[in-house]
């Protein structure tokens, strides 16, 4: 408290300075026969006076309101002062009273971040039976958006209740919060499912190696499983992605030298094919498999953007037709819906 006090006496102390030199400088332009001397001596005398007084109330904001102030700040003090001349000073010594009553006004406890409580309004992503998942999510992005930055804290907290390919996109948002705590909470959120990924896929390949195991299939599925959910869901984002895509081309092809009948790998595979842009390749995986087993339905959709890509618009047009507007792809219902639209459109139309 003796700080505080030095501290205010110190910013008084240069703020009566202030406004003794601005009454010296309105007494040297009220008398008589001024000339530019003394005009010119006049307007430094209240430019010092103005610079100080607004250098002192910056402080006295920053420390008192915790307001991070810069030289914009700086500036428009300056200016207020400059072009009022001594009612600005005074305005600004009359605010320190209000200051002063402020910082020692009992302030509320802060809410600790890190130990936010869950709402028991939330829909929660487990209840399957009771309600939609994607309303959680919305519920969760509506709370996200809020101006109260406790409830963005507590809304990155609530990503634990949810999937990982809905929890994502939410910490990938709050990455861009102006607030620290939620941009650091967000970034661990995403680095420790990038982490639980990896540990499973170096789990997986210790068990790859141990001789005399029979689950191989398993474990290539996993891999390949492990390295598609990193990519797929953003959590490693460049040049890493395309390292992840190799390896996870790299143990598929492995798998599937083994067991080349199998469903899920071959899938997986052209998946990833797809994502390497590497259409022709990830067209024929999907193909095989196809011929394995997996619903055309399915793999419409994944034909349609190779098509699409190939420059083939009416081969696009061709497979969204056969996609139901009902889509199990929520997110592609207005492209669903545009290209079946174009498709049924009579040629005088077009």
């Amino acid at each position: 408290m003796s700080v505080f006090k030095s501290l205010i006496l110190f910013e008084v102390i240069l703020l009566v300075l202030a406004l003794g030199l601005e009454i010296y400088a309105i007494q040297l332009i009220i008398i008589d026969n001024v000339s530019n001397g003394v005009l010119i001596t006049a307007l430094l005398s209240h430019a010092i006076s103005s610079g100080l007084a607004a250098c002192v109330f910056v402080d006295l904001l920053q420390v008192h309101l915790t307001v991070n102030a810069n030289w914009k700040d700086h500036l428009f003090l300056f200016v207020i002062a400059f072009f009022l001349p001594l009612i600005g000073i005074c305005g600004f010594v009359l605010t320190i009273p209000l200051l002063f009553f402020r910082s020692t006004k009992p302030q509320k406890k802060a809410i600790a971040p890190f130990k936010i409580s869950k709402p028991r309004n939330v829909p929660l992503i487990q209840d399957v039976g009771k309600i939609d998942a994607s309303l959680s999510l919305s519920y969760l992005f509506e709370l996200f958006r809020s101006r109260d930055q406790y409830k963005r804290i507590q809304a990155v907290y609530l990503t634990l209740k949810l999937k990982d390919k809905d929890a994502v996109a939410l910490l990938h948002e709050a990455l861009t919060d102006p607030i620290d705590d939620i941009r650091l909470l967000a970034y661990a959120l995403l680095d420790r499912k990038e982490n639980s990924y990896s540990k499973r896929i170096n789990k997986n390949k210790q068990a790859l190696e141990q001789p005399g195991n029979y689950n191989m299939r398993n474990i290539y599925q996993k891999i390949t499983s492990d390295y598609w959910e990193l990519v797929h869901l953003n959590l490693v984002r460049g040049e890493a992605q395309n390292r992840l895509l190799e390896m996870a081309c790299k143990y598929a092809e492995t798998g599937l030298k083994y067991f080349p009948e199998d469903l899920k790998l071959r899938f997986l595979y052209a998946r990833v094919l797809l994502k390497q842009k590497k259409y022709s390749l990830a067209h024929s995986q999907f193909k095989e498999a196809e011929n394995l087993g997996v619903s055309r339905d399915k793999l419409l959709i994944f034909y349609a953007e190779i098509a699409f890509y190939r420059h083939q618009f009416n081969q696009v047009k061709e497979m969204i037709r056969g996609i139901d507007r009902l889509t199990p792809y929520p997110k592609l219902s207005l492209c669903t819906q545009y290209w079946q639209k174009s498709v049924n459109e009579p040629a005088e139309v077009r």
